[in-house]
């Protein structure tokens, strides 16, 4: 198998969270053990994930960074620390102040530089390095402003390779953080101008899946960052397992963006089912493929149905029956409330890994046989631009707390109309098909 090395850049609070499920999984699926030896050998390409030393010791290919010590501290004494490099685990000693001018403006310039050379020396150690994959959430400082200022420079230095991020946006309902709509804005004008592909989710929506199908009451941080965890397993199975397509992100991104613009793409997982439910539970190839478009799989909260699917990946792993699959498609294109795209075939593609998914220790989820990532470009994710520009708006109207960014003061009218014309995008590939734009957003909405 072609190697082909990816680089994860976990930035922030709620980045570096997620490196805590996502770096266990992969061990896990991966045979190694805390050290990084590999004491269960897979039938898999470790080099995809991981730079091997002499001692045989498998190390993470990623860094970590946040302007608050607290979060790279749980990392240090994490119970997989020793695969972490200690010079990618990056700190200051204060905090954005949950404010896009600061980590993009202010702070940020104090480490990017550090940042930026010890990319450099991952990067220059592979052999064909494909890019990067962020893991980051939009609404605080950090998370929205210096991975912005670090998705400008990696984009100038490899203009080449693949700029992924899994990005967490604001939920409807759940804030508290007063700037998060100035943050959210600014942040999303900079990821549709310089990044290849974003995965949009939400907690709100996560929180609620936790509850309604593990039952969990009240859902962590750590129960979310799973899901994130697995849905990442899927998306790069191919890349790192014999028996699939070996296929890499660019070609993994190729059949959901027929316009390179509209980028911003939502993720549906199943089987999650409580542990505790009944071994006739287990759901079949079928049964998975058609619950992946409803909207409670879906880990961001708008309403698909009221868009069309532009394209669509889906990501099995496991015991899975392709005529299944396929069978439960072509149902799926007969009902008259899921809408594909009228201006051309909507491209379906099937992306299938014999190897089981690996499941955390502490899960609540049910293990099963087979399991599904769904990718989807859906017109209806403009609903979700809607909601931040609405609050946006609100706030900007009042001038509330502009004054904390004044370092940054120039962006906001440009950001704000690259997300009136990211919206327009979709509603005229709409018009000009079906004669009038999506529904994009309604207070009454139910997410």
């Amino acid at each position: 198998m072609t190697s082909k090395e990816l680089m994860c850049l976990h930035i922030g609070q709620a980045g570096n969270q997620i490196a805590e499920s996502v770096w266990e999984l992969m061990c896990l699926e991966h045979g190694l053990s805390p050290d990084g030896i590999c004491e269960d050998p897979k039938d898999g390409n470790m080099d995809v994930m991981y730079s091997e030393t002499e001692k045989g010791e498998h190390r993470a290919r990623s860094l970590f960074f946040d302007f608050d010590q607290a979060a790279i501290d749980r990392l240090r004494k994490h119970k997989y620390k020793k695969i972490f490099k200690p010079n990618l685990l990056i700190n200051g000693k204060g905090n954005a102040g949950s404010c896009y001018s600061i980590g993009y403006a202010n702070l940020g310039s104090s480490f990017i530089e550090n940042v930026m050379n010890n990319i450099r020396k991952e990067a220059e150690l592979c052999d064909t390095f494909l890019g990067f994959v962020m893991f980051h959430s939009i609404s605080g400082g950090t998370g929205s402003g210096f991975s912005s200022y670090l998705l400008d420079m990696v984009k100038q230095e490899y203009p080449n390779k693949q700029l992924f991020t899994y990005s967490l946006i604001p939920s409807p309902n759940i804030s508290n953080i007063v700037v998060e709509p100035y943050n959210a804005v600014l942040a999303m004008r900079d990821l549709g101008e310089l990044s290849d592909v974003n995965f949009l989710l939400d907690n709100e929506k996560m929180y609620s899946i936790l509850r309604d199908q593990l039952n969990i009451e009240s859902p962590s941080y750590a129960d979310v960052n799973k899901i994130i965890a697995h849905t990442f397993s899927h998306i790069t199975s191919d890349m790192r397992f014999k028996g699939g397509s070996n296929s890499a992100l660019y070609d993994f991104a190729v059949n959901v963006l027929p316009y390179p613009r509209l980028h911003f793409l939502s993720l549906a997982y199943c089987p999650i089912i409580s542990r505790n439910k009944p071994i006739f539970d287990e759901l079949s190839t079928y049964e998975i493929t058609k619950k992946s478009f409803e909207q409670s799989s879906s880990l961001a909260s708008f309403l698909p149905d009221k868009g069309q699917y532009l394209g669509i990946n889906l990501v099995y792993r496991g015991d899975v029956n392709q005529k299944d699959a396929l069978s439960a498609i072509n149902e799926i294109k007969l009902n008259k409330r899921i809408k594909f795209f009228e201006g051309g075939p909507t491209g379906i593609k099937i992306l299938a890994n014999p190897m089981e998914c690996k499941y955390f220790p502490d899960t609540e989820m049910k293990k099963s046989p087979r399991s599904l990532c769904k990718v989807a470009n859906n017109t209806a994710i403009g609903q979700i631009v809607a909601r931040i520009t609405k609050k946006f708006d609100k706030l900007y109207s009042k001038r509330a707390y502009v004054h904390w960014f004044a370092d940054v003061k120039d962006k906001f009218a440009e950001a704000r109309e690259d997300l009136s014309s990211f919206e327009k995008d979709y509603e005229e590939i709409i018009a000009v098909y079906d004669g009038e734009p999506s529904v994009y957003f309604d207070d009454d909405d139910d997410y």
